[in-house]
């Protein structure tokens, strides 16, 4: 057996690549601060019991 390189495993799955913004490579840190604050807010829920529940609590947070 010969294994695919990940690029085309991920292909097939339909996996879509996802790459930062050209020439900013300190975006990914300002995103974890983000969902950090978001986490530690006192009625953030220890699950959501819906997607739309957790749509509308991030709503607040996010534009």
């Amino acid at each position: 057996m010969k294994a695919k390189a990940t690029a085309l495993m991920l292909a097939d799955l339909g996996v879509v690549n996802s790459h930062s913004r050209p020439h900013t490579s300190n975006d990914n840190p300002f995103s974890e601060a983000q969902f950090k604050t978001l986490k530690y807010q006192p009625e953030f829920p220890k699950r959501f019991q819906t997607i739309d529940e957790a749509r509308a609590f991030c709503r607040r947070f996010f534009a």
